[in-house]
Order: C-alpha cells, then sequence, then structure tokens
C-alpha cells in the first residue's frame, strides 16, 4: 500500500503512450513499476531466515574466554550494545544460538556468571554448540537438532577464517553463499563477518 501510494505520487500515466501503444505508463512510471516489482519478487523468492548462528569470542563479548575466563571477558557498553540488536532480533522473531569453538563449560560459564550484566542470556537462545568442530559442522548439526534447513541460518562471526569455512562448506554443499563485513565491536575497526547459508 505505501509503495502504491509512492507510485502513484509520481507523474506515472502518459496519455500519448496509452493512446499510441496502449501502454499507459510513462518512462518514469514504467521504472518505478518494475523496481518495486523487482523487490516483491526478490522478497518472495528469498529463503526465509530464521535463525542467527553467533560466534562468542570478540563477536558478543572481548576477548576469548578460553584464555581470559568468564570473569575476564569484555562486557563494556559496545558488546553489550551488539548483543542488544540480537535480543532486538530474538523479539521480533529470529531465533539464536551460539556456535563457539570453545569449551562448552567456559561458554556457559559466561552466561551464568555475567548473567546479569549482559543483554543477551541463555533464554534468549534456542542452542548452544560450543566445541571444537568445524563450524559448518556444527551448523548442519544445529539444523538436524532443531529441524531447520541450513538455508534459512545467518552465521555471524568474527573469524575470516571461520567465515571461509563456513562459505567454502556451503558453496560445495548448494551453491555460492552471500559474505559480507559488518561493522561491530567496541572499535570503529571491528568487523564481524556474515555468511548467508544456501
Amino acid at each position: 500500500p505505501t509503495h502504491l501510494s509512492a507510485f502513484h505520487q509520481r507523474s506515472c500515466y502518459s496519455p500519448f503512450l496509452d493512446q499510441l501503444a496502449q501502454a499507459p505508463f510513462s518512462p518514469t512510471g514504467a521504472s518505478a513499476l518494475a523496481a518495486m516489482l523487482t523487490r516483491a519478487i526478490a522478497r518472495a523468492c528469498a529463503p526465509a531466515r530464521k535463525l542467527l548462528a553467533l560466534d562468542c569470542d570478540n563477536t558478543l563479548w572481548g576477548g576469548a574466554v578460553a584464555e581470559l575466563g568468564a570473569d575476564g571477558v569484555d562486557l563494556s557498553e559496545p558488546w553489550l550494545a551488539t548483543q542488544r540488536k540480537f535480543v532486538a532480533a530474538q523479539q521480533r522473531g529470529m531465533l539464536l544460538a551460539l556456535l563457539s569453538r570453545n569449551h562448552e563449560r567456559d561458554v556457559r560459564a559466561v552466561l551464568s556468571h555475567r548473567r546479569a550484566e549482559m543483554a543477551l542470556r541463555e533464554e534468549h537462545l534456542v542452542a548452544v554448540r560450543a566445541n571444537w568442530d568445524p563450524k559448518s559442522s556444527n551448523l548442519r548439526a544445529l539444523a538436524d537438532q532443531l529441524c531447520l534447513s541450513v538455508g534459512s541460518f545467518v552465521f555471524v562471526d568474527d573469524s575470516p577464517a571461520e567465515c571461509s569455512e563456513v562459505a567454502r562448506a556451503a558453496a560445495a554443499r548448494a551453491g555460492a553463499p552471500t559474505v559480507s563485513s559488518q561493522p561491530a565491536g567496541p572499535s570503529a575497526g571491528a568487523s564481524v563477518g556474515v555468511v548467508l547459508v544456501p
């Protein structure tokens, strides 16, 4: 409806073209209509993203929990702001899971011992997969566990190597994934990789 009102506000009708070619749209109108249809078709054809698979170290908190312990990881405001973005996504219906190359007890220690300081808490999560297996294997196991398609996952990790590993595995299985870098973390130079798994 809002797209249609924007469409009607333009000078979309061409009486000349309507009479000459039975094509009622002006070039501006035809372009606007094509853009609206293209966006609608792309949205309809895109796979529904249902789950954010989140790394922990240097994505949800600063530092490596295996080296610093639960009390040593950084939970300053920039990290909490990142966590709040993921919690907001969860409140809009997105599922959240943790995928970490750590000992599960270390990840759960942060979730339990630092709970009062964190925006993202265990109750926001549908699963925690923390082990030393390749993240692509953990994504497949998580998909099986939750009865979801891996294609409905968005993988978020600060490590280019982990993003590449997931992207290579996804490409070998189903075609080229989308990989992008998004700003995150406490400094302007920090970023996380986002892999849209096909």
